[in-house]
Protein backbone atom coordinates (compact mmCIF):
# COMPACT_ATOMS: atom_id res chain seq x y z
CA UNK A 1 0.00 0.00 0.00
CA UNK A 2 3.11 2.30 0.34
CA UNK A 3 3.74 1.70 -2.98
CA UNK A 4 0.29 2.63 -4.14
CA UNK A 5 0.84 5.95 -2.03
CA UNK A 6 3.78 6.99 -3.41
CA UNK A 7 2.42 6.27 -7.14
CA UNK A 8 -0.35 8.63 -6.26
CA UNK A 9 1.64 11.11 -4.90
CA UNK A 10 3.63 11.25 -8.29
CA UNK A 11 0.51 11.43 -10.28
CA UNK A 12 -0.92 14.65 -8.11
CA UNK A 13 -4.29 12.35 -7.50
CA UNK A 14 -5.47 14.12 -4.43
CA UNK A 15 -8.38 12.03 -3.96
CA UNK A 16 -6.68 8.64 -3.97
CA UNK A 17 -4.15 9.57 -1.60
CA UNK A 18 -6.56 10.49 0.98
CA UNK A 19 -8.30 7.28 0.00
CA UNK A 20 -5.08 5.10 0.74
CA UNK A 21 -4.07 7.29 3.97
CA UNK A 22 -7.06 6.24 5.37
CA UNK A 23 -6.94 2.36 4.16
CA UNK A 24 -3.06 2.46 5.80
CA UNK A 25 -5.00 4.41 9.22
CA UNK A 26 -7.08 1.70 9.10
CA UNK A 27 -4.66 -1.24 8.73
CA UNK A 28 -2.84 -0.18 11.86
CA UNK A 29 -5.44 0.26 13.65
CA UNK A 30 -6.95 -3.30 13.41
CA UNK A 31 -3.46 -4.57 14.28
CA UNK A 32 -3.27 -2.54 17.35
CA UNK A 33 -0.67 0.10 15.80
CA UNK A 34 -2.58 2.66 14.20
CA UNK A 35 -0.54 5.88 13.26
CA UNK A 36 -2.10 8.83 13.90
CA UNK A 37 0.29 11.24 11.12
CA UNK A 38 -1.54 8.77 8.66
CA UNK A 39 -5.49 10.04 9.34
CA UNK A 40 -4.24 13.69 10.05
CA UNK A 41 -2.87 13.78 6.76
CA UNK A 42 -5.29 12.34 5.00
CA UNK A 43 -7.43 14.87 6.80
CA UNK A 44 -5.52 18.08 5.98
CA UNK A 45 -5.18 17.18 2.03
CA UNK A 46 -9.21 16.54 2.38
CA UNK A 47 -10.19 20.00 3.44
CA UNK A 48 -7.58 21.88 1.66
CA UNK A 49 -9.04 19.94 -1.63
CA UNK A 50 -12.54 20.29 -0.98
CA UNK A 51 -13.50 21.07 -3.90
CA UNK A 52 -12.69 17.98 -5.50
CA UNK A 53 -14.56 15.72 -3.43
CA UNK A 54 -17.76 17.50 -3.72
CA UNK A 55 -17.15 16.75 -7.39
CA UNK A 56 -17.15 12.94 -6.40
CA UNK A 57 -19.61 11.84 -4.03
CA UNK A 58 -18.55 8.28 -4.12
CA UNK A 59 -15.26 9.32 -2.83
CA UNK A 60 -16.88 11.92 -0.38
CA UNK A 61 -18.64 8.80 1.31
CA UNK A 62 -16.12 7.10 1.44
CA UNK A 63 -13.64 9.69 3.20
CA UNK A 64 -16.55 10.81 5.84
CA UNK A 65 -16.96 7.22 7.06
CA UNK A 66 -13.28 7.14 7.73
CA UNK A 67 -12.77 10.55 9.29
CA UNK A 68 -16.27 10.11 11.38
CA UNK A 69 -15.17 6.97 12.53
CA UNK A 70 -11.83 7.84 13.74
CA UNK A 71 -13.36 11.16 15.72
CA UNK A 72 -15.65 8.60 17.45
CA UNK A 73 -14.14 5.80 18.25
CA UNK A 74 -10.59 7.26 18.29
CA UNK A 75 -10.52 11.20 19.52
CA UNK A 76 -13.74 10.45 21.74
CA UNK A 77 -15.01 13.62 19.44
CA UNK A 78 -18.56 12.08 18.66
CA UNK A 79 -20.56 16.00 18.81
CA UNK A 80 -18.28 16.63 15.73
CA UNK A 81 -18.69 13.13 14.01
CA UNK A 82 -22.22 14.14 13.67
CA UNK A 83 -22.29 16.60 11.19
CA UNK A 84 -19.59 14.26 9.13
CA UNK A 85 -21.86 11.35 9.29
CA UNK A 86 -24.87 13.46 8.01
CA UNK A 87 -23.59 15.12 5.44
CA UNK A 88 -22.39 12.04 3.61
CA UNK A 89 -25.79 10.43 3.82
CA UNK A 90 -27.24 13.35 2.04
CA UNK A 91 -24.54 12.70 0.01
CA UNK A 92 -25.88 9.27 -0.87
CA UNK A 93 -29.28 9.91 -0.43
CA UNK A 94 -29.74 13.41 -2.27
CA UNK A 95 -27.07 12.82 -5.22
CA UNK A 96 -26.37 8.75 -5.82
CA UNK A 97 -29.51 7.71 -6.09
CA UNK A 98 -29.29 5.37 -3.85
CA UNK A 99 -31.94 1.68 -5.64
CA UNK A 100 -28.78 1.61 -8.68
CA UNK A 101 -26.06 3.19 -6.40
CA UNK A 102 -26.38 -0.11 -4.18
CA UNK A 103 -26.59 -2.19 -7.17
CA UNK A 104 -23.04 -0.88 -8.61
CA UNK A 105 -21.38 0.30 -6.33
CA UNK A 106 -20.75 -2.64 -3.62
CA UNK A 107 -18.00 -1.57 -1.84
CA UNK A 108 -19.27 1.95 -1.53
CA UNK A 109 -22.58 0.45 0.09
CA UNK A 110 -20.18 -0.81 2.84
CA UNK A 111 -19.25 2.51 3.32
CA UNK A 112 -22.72 3.74 3.44
CA UNK A 113 -23.11 0.83 5.77
CA UNK A 114 -20.67 1.85 7.70
CA UNK A 115 -21.76 5.61 8.41
CA UNK A 116 -25.01 4.16 9.32
CA UNK A 117 -23.40 2.14 11.96
CA UNK A 118 -21.58 4.83 13.07
CA UNK A 119 -24.77 6.70 13.70
CA UNK A 120 -26.14 4.27 15.75
CA UNK A 121 -23.31 3.89 17.56
CA UNK A 122 -23.72 7.19 18.57
CA UNK A 123 -26.93 7.74 19.50
CA UNK A 124 -27.43 4.45 21.52
CA UNK A 125 -24.81 6.67 23.68
CA UNK A 126 -26.90 9.29 23.72
CA UNK A 127 -30.07 7.20 25.07
CA UNK A 128 -31.29 7.16 21.35
CA UNK A 129 -32.18 3.42 21.49
CA UNK A 130 -34.86 3.22 19.12
CA UNK A 131 -32.66 5.76 16.57
CA UNK A 132 -29.63 3.81 16.77
CA UNK A 133 -31.81 0.54 15.91
CA UNK A 134 -33.27 1.80 12.91
CA UNK A 135 -29.87 2.71 11.64
CA UNK A 136 -28.13 -0.44 12.37
CA UNK A 137 -31.48 -1.91 10.75
CA UNK A 138 -30.86 -0.03 7.77
CA UNK A 139 -27.07 -0.76 7.47
CA UNK A 140 -27.92 -4.70 7.65
CA UNK A 141 -30.57 -4.11 4.56
CA UNK A 142 -27.64 -2.29 2.64
CA UNK A 143 -24.92 -5.25 3.60
CA UNK A 144 -27.29 -8.26 3.05
CA UNK A 145 -28.83 -6.50 -0.74
CA UNK A 146 -25.07 -5.90 -1.63
CA UNK A 147 -23.28 -8.52 0.16
CA UNK A 148 -25.52 -11.78 1.16
CA UNK A 149 -23.90 -14.35 3.09
CA UNK A 150 -20.71 -12.58 4.04
CA UNK A 151 -18.87 -11.15 7.28
CA UNK A 152 -19.79 -7.52 7.13
CA UNK A 153 -23.39 -8.92 6.88
CA UNK A 154 -22.71 -11.19 9.94
CA UNK A 155 -21.42 -7.90 11.96
CA UNK A 156 -24.59 -5.94 10.75
CA UNK A 157 -26.29 -9.17 12.75
CA UNK A 158 -24.49 -8.79 16.08
CA UNK A 159 -25.10 -4.57 15.85
CA UNK A 160 -28.74 -5.08 15.67
CA UNK A 161 -28.40 -7.84 17.73
CA UNK A 162 -26.53 -5.35 20.36
CA UNK A 163 -28.73 -3.03 20.33
CA UNK A 164 -31.76 -4.99 21.44
CA UNK A 165 -29.44 -6.40 23.99
CA UNK A 166 -29.05 -3.14 25.07
CA UNK A 167 -32.59 -2.93 25.82
CA UNK A 168 -33.57 -5.99 26.79
CA UNK A 169 -35.47 -7.02 23.97
CA UNK A 170 -33.78 -10.71 24.53
CA UNK A 171 -35.84 -12.51 21.77
CA UNK A 172 -35.01 -10.57 19.47
CA UNK A 173 -31.57 -10.25 20.13
CA UNK A 174 -30.96 -14.09 20.33
CA UNK A 175 -32.13 -14.61 16.84
CA UNK A 176 -29.89 -12.02 15.41
CA UNK A 177 -26.57 -13.43 17.26
CA UNK A 178 -27.66 -16.67 15.37
CA UNK A 179 -28.07 -15.50 12.10
CA UNK A 180 -24.48 -13.82 12.66
CA UNK A 181 -23.15 -17.25 13.32
CA UNK A 182 -24.98 -18.98 10.98
CA UNK A 183 -23.21 -16.79 8.59
CA UNK A 184 -20.27 -17.56 9.63
CA UNK A 185 -20.37 -21.07 9.96
CA UNK A 186 -21.51 -20.95 6.16
CA UNK A 187 -18.15 -19.27 5.99
CA UNK A 188 -16.55 -21.81 7.88
CA UNK A 189 -15.24 -18.93 9.92
CA UNK A 190 -17.17 -19.35 13.11
CA UNK A 191 -14.19 -20.82 15.12
CA UNK A 192 -11.97 -17.65 14.10
CA UNK A 193 -11.34 -14.97 16.05
CA UNK A 194 -14.33 -12.57 14.41
CA UNK A 195 -16.41 -14.65 16.13
CA UNK A 196 -15.44 -14.44 19.37
CA UNK A 197 -17.36 -10.94 20.04
CA UNK A 198 -20.27 -12.84 18.77
CA UNK A 199 -19.95 -15.26 21.25
CA UNK A 200 -19.33 -13.35 24.34
CA UNK A 201 -22.63 -11.28 23.75
CA UNK A 202 -24.58 -13.56 22.84
CA UNK A 203 -23.67 -15.14 26.23
CA UNK A 204 -24.69 -12.07 27.63
CA UNK A 205 -27.91 -12.36 26.37
CA UNK A 206 -28.89 -15.66 27.41
CA UNK A 207 -27.37 -15.01 30.87
CA UNK A 208 -30.08 -11.78 31.26
CA UNK A 209 -32.70 -14.06 30.26
CA UNK A 210 -31.52 -16.82 32.86
CA UNK A 211 -30.70 -19.54 30.58
CA UNK A 212 -27.14 -20.29 32.23
CA UNK A 213 -26.54 -23.67 30.64
CA UNK A 214 -26.55 -21.58 27.15
CA UNK A 215 -25.00 -18.88 28.90
CA UNK A 216 -22.31 -21.07 29.48
CA UNK A 217 -21.75 -22.92 26.15
CA UNK A 218 -21.31 -20.05 24.60
CA UNK A 219 -18.83 -18.35 27.08
CA UNK A 220 -17.00 -21.20 26.94
CA UNK A 221 -17.24 -21.38 23.17
CA UNK A 222 -15.85 -18.00 22.61
CA UNK A 223 -13.06 -18.65 25.31
CA UNK A 224 -12.16 -22.13 23.56
CA UNK A 225 -11.74 -20.07 20.26
CA UNK A 226 -10.13 -17.33 22.17
CA UNK A 227 -6.91 -19.46 23.28
CA UNK A 228 -6.50 -21.55 20.05
CA UNK A 229 -6.61 -18.71 17.67
CA UNK A 230 -4.69 -15.05 19.93
CA UNK A 231 -1.19 -15.94 21.00
CA UNK A 232 -0.70 -14.94 24.40
CA UNK A 233 -2.54 -12.00 26.30
CA UNK A 234 -5.02 -10.37 24.93
CA UNK A 235 -8.31 -8.04 26.11
CA UNK A 236 -10.80 -10.53 23.98
CA UNK A 237 -9.76 -13.23 26.66
CA UNK A 238 -10.06 -11.47 29.68
CA UNK A 239 -13.33 -10.22 28.85
CA UNK A 240 -15.06 -13.32 27.97
CA UNK A 241 -13.44 -15.25 30.92
CA UNK A 242 -14.42 -12.54 33.34
CA UNK A 243 -18.04 -13.19 32.23
CA UNK A 244 -17.70 -17.14 32.15
CA UNK A 245 -16.29 -17.49 35.58
CA UNK A 246 -18.47 -15.38 37.28
CA UNK A 247 -20.84 -17.21 36.11
CA UNK A 248 -19.56 -20.39 37.32
CA UNK A 249 -19.02 -18.91 40.59
CA UNK A 250 -22.46 -17.68 40.88
CA UNK A 251 -24.70 -20.63 39.53
CA UNK A 252 -22.07 -23.63 39.33
CA UNK A 253 -21.38 -24.28 43.16
CA UNK A 254 -19.66 -26.93 42.11
CA UNK A 255 -17.12 -25.34 40.04
CA UNK A 256 -16.80 -22.19 41.68
CA UNK A 257 -13.30 -22.87 43.51
CA UNK A 258 -11.73 -23.63 40.05
CA UNK A 259 -13.54 -20.40 38.79
CA UNK A 260 -12.35 -18.27 42.01
CA UNK A 261 -8.74 -19.56 41.03
CA UNK A 262 -9.28 -18.51 36.82
CA UNK A 263 -10.79 -15.39 38.19
CA UNK A 264 -7.15 -14.34 39.75
CA UNK A 265 -5.19 -15.48 36.32
CA UNK A 266 -7.70 -13.67 34.51
CA UNK A 267 -6.90 -10.71 36.96
CA UNK A 268 -3.17 -10.83 36.60
CA UNK A 269 -3.10 -11.27 32.63
CA UNK A 270 -5.29 -7.72 32.55
CA UNK A 271 -2.86 -6.67 35.11
CA UNK A 272 0.05 -7.31 32.63
CA UNK A 273 -2.02 -5.77 29.19
CA UNK A 274 -2.48 -2.67 31.48
CA UNK A 275 -6.42 -2.63 30.89
CA UNK A 276 -7.58 -0.22 33.60
CA UNK A 277 -10.73 -1.55 33.76
CA UNK A 278 -12.82 -3.96 32.27
CA UNK A 279 -16.76 -4.43 32.09
CA UNK A 280 -17.18 -6.73 36.06
CA UNK A 281 -13.58 -6.57 36.86
CA UNK A 282 -14.53 -5.50 40.55
CA UNK A 283 -17.24 -8.59 41.00
CA UNK A 284 -14.09 -10.66 39.89
CA UNK A 285 -11.63 -9.00 42.09
CA UNK A 286 -14.11 -9.95 44.74
CA UNK A 287 -13.95 -13.79 43.70
CA UNK A 288 -9.92 -13.63 43.76
CA UNK A 289 -10.36 -12.86 47.22
CA UNK A 290 -12.29 -15.42 48.28
CA UNK A 291 -9.59 -17.84 46.38
CA UNK A 292 -6.89 -16.06 48.48
CA UNK A 293 -8.46 -16.77 51.88
CA UNK A 294 -9.25 -20.46 50.80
Amino acid sequence: MTGLLQFAEDQEKVIHRVEILCLRYNEGRKRGGARKELQDEAIKLHDENSHLFEQNGLSEVFYASHFARYLLQDCNRGEEGQPVLKKALAVYENELKPESFEKENPESTYDVARILGQMGHYAKTQGRTEEACENYLEALRLLKNGYGNHILTAFAHKDVADSYLFVDQYSKAEENYQKAIAILEDMQKANHREAIPVFKNWGICFENSCKFVESREKYEKGSGIAENTIEGNHKWKVWINTLDQLLLHTRYPRDASTASRIASEVLQMGKELELNGWPRKKELEEMGKTHEKI
